[in-house]
């Protein structure tokens, strides 16, 4: 009797684990089916860039690489309709860093910005561009 009781709490555990599981999976963030260009400069170049999705935001990370660092230097991410407008653009500044006390692959730098779901589904595509100069 006490082996079958035992074998009927651990077979509920692992159940409820199994649920528990499931729903945190459910909860991460997916890939977004935004096709995503990169766009160099002559003082830095874009490596990766990355579009991902949650319930409520739609990110984009990724990796450049400065050549140069100059005081505005940035990267720029835009959500761009089907017709060629700009949806939305959001920047991420990149500082400079002693080269002693950085911790980067071969000088690359990590960037990430986010904008609000409901932009991201008027967006056809996202541009990510690396810029050493401030916008006018």
């Amino acid at each position: 009797m006490k082996l079958s009781l035992l074998k009927f709490l651990i077979k509920g555990a692992l159940g409820l684990a199994l649920v528990g599981l499931t729903a945190c999976a459910s909860l991460q963030n997916s890939p977004s089916s935004l096709p995503v260009k990169t766009v160099g400069a002559e003082s830095g170049k874009v490596f990766s860039a990355r579009a991902f999705e949650s319930a409520e935001r739609l990110y984009i990370a990724g990796q450049a690489k400065p050549h140069r660092f100059r005081t505005a230097t940035h990267i720029d991410v835009q959500l761009i309709a089907a017709d060629g407008r700009t949806v939305s653009e959001k920047m991420d500044e990149i500082e400079p860093v002693n080269p002693r006390t950085r911790h980067t692959r071969g000088g690359q730098v990590a960037y990430v910005v986010s904008f609000p779901i409901h932009e991201a589904r008027q967006a056809k595509w996202i541009r990510v561009s690396f810029h050493d100069e401030r916008h006018s």
